[in-house]
């Protein structure tokens, strides 16, 4: 399945005070939330000044979100990360604000406040880089700073608020006055604290990761800072003075500096930074963003910098027509594979590397032809390991067997990309770029001509290349979305390849590149691929430690029940052209309220859950359908209905099954869902009749069907 896009159109809104709309913003594709999306990217000015990053700022649901090294760069506010938590402190002056990452609710200076039009700050990644993002408007109104936009050079341009004469003096009593109590604070701190002395510092290296171990004899107080451009990390020892018994470790302007140049650390410096009181501090250049901690080692009596390499993301995805697992971290090129049989299995180990507890298992088509299964854990270190070695270990199920050099490996930066179906195609290139919209790129060896030609009413695109300005590197892929069928390759009598491309119904293509071109870009579009824009998400109740009803006689589970006939609906969705996203697709376990925010923040046009029900009395049978009911009627609500009526009359002339009606329910996936949503309750397991029923294939397939066919004159009827 093709990477979810979580939005097609952005109107941009700064503050409520400020909207509108403009298509004409230039846009990049970026990683939001394993999926890929077009975001509508804008400039920013702070203090008059363009402000340029590595990756640029967006729009998301009508909010800019900026990366949050900006905050810290530009507006002198220091920003501290917890990954544990996933929160980002970001403190200037006498604010401090704290967001969570997916959540809407953010406080500042401990008292909690709703992020306007509830957009939270997220972890968005552009080429390969992962990066922090945060809603700048509502940082700014926080910091006491100015938002104006720009619509001639779409530039948000950010400014301090001009004071009048009265706050300057009151600004100037309060600075004379805080310098007075800061003097004052320092000689106390001379006569009370006792300065800690720094004897020795070292940089090892434990489960392939980098420590800085400096020999203090106790616990010290640190500050901690986050620099960017080069990345640094700066750790400030209060009270300690740099004394090392090892005088040849410092050079001639009295400074530890170690060149590492490992995975993870370029350089490391160690310098008295103040006196009276004493400062020392850590400088760390990394090659790469991760997380780390700070403990002291009571074994030892050091302070131990240490470097956290966390597996925080792993995924499956299509990369240019061949199927990928991309596995995320910090230092992630350290790593271990085994390719083992009966069954067939590909085994990766990351080493030095720890799971992050909250990171959700990946998830695959259940129609996959690939790849059967995917695991991740955190892996007890065996005979090939040392016993305190840390590990996470991902294990790929195989649908066939295959050769170990069909697997190809690749590192960018934080990412290990494991290509299953072997090294990724140079000299082609397919991918989406919309809805309804894909590029196909054809790479040649120099300038040459391209012939590009297709008959009136044929679905064939022929495209005849001479075979010596062009590398051939496919022969027949058969790739079957939305676009195209697939793709042959033949050779003519004229030394000259002919890529044969079998298109979709509907489809058009238009030529981006000039002719003769090294490479021909083409631009492919499907109208009529209707329900591309539509993603439905589909909720198979239970699961994992929660079975749901047990029926008496079979001892069914409805957990297992329902995953079948949402697989099946999945199915007859994805193959009419919908995007789908199953809260599960294996037997794991979801909270309620995680499978209704997995929804709101994919921003779905439909939710379909799916239960079976269960009653004392075993002659109850038949199917109803649940929809929530407010306060007031709205428009969410009125499609929930008609989604439910649907959904129960196709069901009741599929099955035949006593109509039990439509109903309102106060259920949590109905009620804190922002999209239309439903419940359908496909049958009573505890009546004979239905249990018999629900044990065989061809009842699910009816089912599956039914609920398809309901959606479909949905969707048709609110176009």
């Amino acid at each position: 399945m093709k990477k979810i896009l979580l939005f097609m159109m952005i109107f941009l809104t700064l503050m409520t005070s400020f909207a509108f709309a403009n298509e004409s913003l230039p846009q990049q594709r970026m990683t939001m939330d394993g999926q890929s999306t077009n975001f509508y990217i804008v400039q920013l000015a702070l203090g008059g000044k363009k402000v340029s990053s590595d990756v640029p700022p967006v729009i998301y649901n009508d909010r800019t979100l900026v990366p949050v090294a900006i905050i810290s760069q530009h507006i002198g506010a220091d920003v501290k990360w917890d990954p544990e938590k996933y929160q980002v402190t970001i403190t200037r002056e006498d604010r401090e604000i704290v967001l969570t990452i997916d959540s809407a609710t953010a406080t500042v200076n401990g008292e909690k406040k709703q992020l306007p039009d509830g957009v939270p700050a997220k972890i968005i990644t552009h080429q390969d880089r992962g990066r922090t993002f945060v809603p700048i408007g509502f940082i700014s109104g926080m910091l006491g700073l100015e938002v104006k936009w720009d619509n001639n050079t779409r530039t948000v341009a950010i400014n301090e608020k001009e004071k009048s004469k009265e706050e300057e003096v009151k600004e100037e009593v309060k600075e004379e006055v805080k310098e007075e109590v800061k003097e004052e604070v320092k000689e106390e701190v001379k006569e009370k604290e006792n300065t800690v002395v720094a004897k020795d510092f070292n940089v090892v290296t434990k489960n392939g990761v980098p420590e800085i171990r400096i020999k203090t004899g106790e616990k010290v107080l640190h500050n901690e800072l986050r620099l960017v451009n080069p990345d640094r990390l700066v750790i400030d020892f209060k009270n300690t003075k740099l004394a090392l018994d090892d005088q040849s470790k410092l050079n001639v302007d009295k400074m530890v500096r170690i060149d590492v140049n490992n995975t993870v650390l370029k350089e490391v410096r160690a310098s008295q930074f103040e006196v009276n009181p004493d400062t020392t501090r850590v400088v760390m250049e990394l090659k790469k963003a991760i997380n780390h901690e700070i403990i002291y080692d009571q074994s030892t009596g050091e302070m131990v910098i240490r470097f956290i390499n966390q597996v925080n993301h792993v995924r499956i995805d299509d990369m240019n027509m061949k199927k990928v697992v991309v596995i995320e971290g910090g230092a992630i090129d350290d790593y271990n594979v085994m390719h083992l049989h009966d069954p067939e299995r590909l085994v990766i180990d990351v080493k030095g590397s720890v799971l992050d507890p909250n990171m959700k298992l990946p998830t695959r088509k259940p129609d996959d032809k690939v790849i059967a299964g995917i695991r991740v854990a955190q892996f007890k270190p065996d005979h090939h390991y040392q016993a305190d070695d840390q590990i996470v270990r991902t294990v790929i199920d195989l649908k066939e067997k295959k050769s170990t050099d069909e697997f190809y490996f690749e590192v960018r930066e934080n990412q290990l990309i494991v290509h299953i179906e072997g090294k990724p195609f140079e000299s082609i290139i397919y991918e989406e770029t919309g809805w309804t919209a894909s590029t196909l790129v054809l790479r040649g060896d120099r300038e040459t001509d391209y012939r590009v030609t297709k008959n009136q009413g044929s679905d064939r695109l022929n495209i005849t290349v001479s075979k010596k300005d062009f590398n051939k590197e496919i022969s027949n892929i058969t790739i079957q979305d939305h676009m195209i069928k697939e793709i042959n390759l033949f050779e003519n009598n004229a030394d000259e390849y002919v890529f044969e491309i079998v298109l979709q119904q509907g489809v058009e293509h238009v030529i981006m590149s000039n002719n003769p071109a090294k490479d021909l870009v083409l631009v492919l579009r499907n109208e009529e691929a209707q329900y591309r824009q539509r993603l439905v998400v589909i909720d198979a109740g239970h699961g994992g430690t929660d079975p749901g009803a047990i029926s008496p006689n079979l001892k069914l589970k409805e957990k297992d029940v329902v995953l079948d006939v949402a697989q099946r609906l999945n199915k007859f969705l994805m193959d009419a052209g919908f995007r789908t996203y199953m809260i599960r697709d294996n037997d794991t376990f979801v909270g309620l309220y995680d499978r209704a925010e997995i929804a709101n923040q994919l921003q779905a046009d439909l939710y379909v859950s799916i239960h079976a029900n269960a009653a004392a009395n075993t002659a109850i049978n038949g199917t109803e359908t649940f929809y929530h009911k407010g306060a007031q009627t709205t428009e969410r609500e009125t499609l929930s209905r008609r989604m439910a009526q649907l959904l129960q009359e196709e069901i009741v002339k599929e099955l035949q099954s006593t109509n039990r009606g439509v109903k309102t329910a106060n259920f949590v996936v109905v009620r804190e869902t922002t999209m239309p949503a439903v419940l359908h309750e496909i049958g009573f397991l505890t009546n004979p009749n239905e249990e018999s029923k629900l044990n065989t294939s061809a009842y699910r397939e009816k089912t599956s069907q039914a609920m398809y066919r309901a959606i479909a004159r949905y969707f048709e009827e609110v176009q």
